[in-house]
């Protein structure tokens, strides 16, 4: 049986299943049939017909009252969720799990070109600078549960090994010459593996996301806290100098320190 993407703790849709469930399935084409399998397990589980996908127990219970109210359930939204030009492999099919094996093949799941062409565009995603850390990982994380399901239902057996799959999604942001310093540490994790890595990678795009705002809000507090003191000028050419200046004056400093308090500071710099 293939497994669901709430096998991967990354995305816990399951728990989204009563949402997923109330969509309308997309209709089955020859190019859509990872994802459409992926809804039409969601909507089954929600009606509780999830053991149709089941082939021990559609074999033990094809004669009892629950698998024919169940099958019925099955092939009528086979029926009503394929293509037209899908329509003629359900012919002559009786049960649900015969007919969906029969869709799988007509749409190229066995295919090991399919099955490649998922592998390809795994390796070959490229992390974009202009676009966020986190973004990317679920683009790939995205990417490489397609390609599961894919292997899952495909006759040519092939897996990637947990250490690979994160090696691959550090190579993925490897162009950008700013991560060099953190894809090194990364190697270093423990355990090195698709989630820890991801996790990792949304960490350090929460944190370069706060940067611009601390950055910001640091230097509007530091122009509030700096202001040039003003000095009461008895000669107006003097007060324009000072003005031009931008500066306070450190000789005007120490006079104010000894100026008595109700005092007017005066401005030393006599022509």
């Amino acid at each position: 049986m293939q497994p669901s993407p709430s096998d991967n703790k990354l995305f816990p849709m399951e728990a989204e299943g009563d949402v997923i469930a109330r969509q309308p399935i997309v209709k089955l084409t020859r190019q859509n049939w990872i994802w459409w399998r992926q809804k039409l397990k969601y909507a089954f589980v929600y009606k509780g017909y999830n053991n149709l996908f089941d082939a021990e127990w559609t074999k033990s219970n094809k004669s009892s009252p629950e698998f024919i109210k169940a099958n019925a359930f099955g092939m009528s939204t086979l029926l009503s969720t394929i293509s037209d030009k899908l329509q003629p492999v359900l012919l002559q099919k009786d049960y649900f799990l015969k007919s969906l094996e029969a869709l799988a093949e007509a749409c190229g799941q066995n295919s090991i070109i399919t099955l490649f062409q998922k592998l390809f565009d795994l390796v070959n995603l490229t992390y974009d600078p202009n676009t966020s850390l986190a973004s990317h990982a679920y683009k790939f994380v995205n990417l490489y549960q397609t390609f599961q399901n894919c292997a899952a239902g495909n006759t040519f057996q092939m897996d990637i090994g947990e250490g690979a799959v994160a090696t691959i999604l550090l190579i993925s942001i490897g162009k950008d010459s700013s991560l060099t310093g953190l894809i090194q540490t990364l190697y270093y994790t423990t355990p090195f593996n698709l989630e820890k890595i991801t996790n990792q990678l949304l960490i350090e795009d929460s944190q370069r996301s706060k940067k611009p705002i601390y950055s910001t809000l640091y230097l509007k507090q530091s122009k509030q806290l700096y202001q040039p003191p003003h000095f009461h000028h008895s000669n107006p050419e003097h007060s324009k100098t000072c003005t031009r200046l931008g500066k306070p004056n450190f000789t005007n400093r120490t006079s104010q320190r000894s100026t008595p308090s109700g005092s007017t500071p005066t401005c030393f710099n006599q022509g």
